[in-house]
């Protein structure tokens, strides 16, 4: 049974942390409190992405296009802005993202590698599981023995995160691979491993922030 919205309120009105190691956002508060609305680029020329607080409404970050992915900087250039969430239904999806939270039977679509990366970091998780299960790819954040799983039954989502993982981990010929990744100007190297479960392929892989973003 889903959770109803008064009794995620009522559990989660207090400003955070929402788990263990629960990493704050640029304003001090928590996801889902804090969601990202979109990345655009502005009349300057610079890239930004634009987040809604609960608490502190909409605020701004700026962008290097460096240490964003190349296919989101093409989108930028050539539209403008890539939208994660439409203004209209920001209430309704940290609704959603709360019960998420409180749910062992989490669903989602429309999934890269670059964004389990940054709703890790995002949610102060540790380790990252991907494997398959019947209804897709589970994906589960770790902090110590605490986890968040979600269920990701999106087809292309899945090969796109997969594909990605491989590449640059380099794993195509090896089991264990390593990769720098830069999110809100801080680097962290992701230690990839691919293992066998239940006679498939899963991974593990291992965030830590490089000793120079300390």
């Amino acid at each position: 049974m889903a959770v109803q919205w008064k009794e995620v309120k009522e559990s989660f009105t207090l400003p955070g942390p929402y788990f263990p190691n629960q990493q704050p956002a640029e304003c001090g508060h928590y996801y889902p409190d804090v969601l990202t609305l979109r990345d655009e680029r502005k009349s300057d020329g610079t890239f930004a992405r634009i987040l809604d607080c609960t608490y502190c409404g909409q605020y701004e970050l700026l962008l290097d296009p460096r240490h964003l992915p190349r296919e989101l900087v093409r989108k930028l250039k050539r539209t403008g802005r890539d939208i994660a969430i439409p203004e209209a239904e920001v209430a309704n999806v940290r609704k959603k993202r709360f019960e998420k939270m409180l749910s062992g039977n989490k669903k989602l679509t429309d999934k890269t590698l670059h964004s389990l990366i940054e709703t890790a970091v995002r949610q102060g998780a540790e380790t990252i599981e991907l494997e398959y299960v019947t209804d897709g790819l589970e994906v589960t954040y770790m902090s110590g023995s605490f986890g968040i799983s979600e269920v990701i039954d999106h087809r292309k989502s899945i090969k796109t995160i997969i594909d990605e993982l491989v590449t640059q981990a380099k794993l195509e010929y090896k089991t264990r691979g390593t990769f720098k990744w830069i999110y809100d100007e801080r680097e962290y190297e992701v230690r990839a491993e691919e293992y066998e479960s239940f006679g498939e392929s899963a991974f593990r892989l291992i965030l830590k922030k490089s000793k120079q973003s300390a």
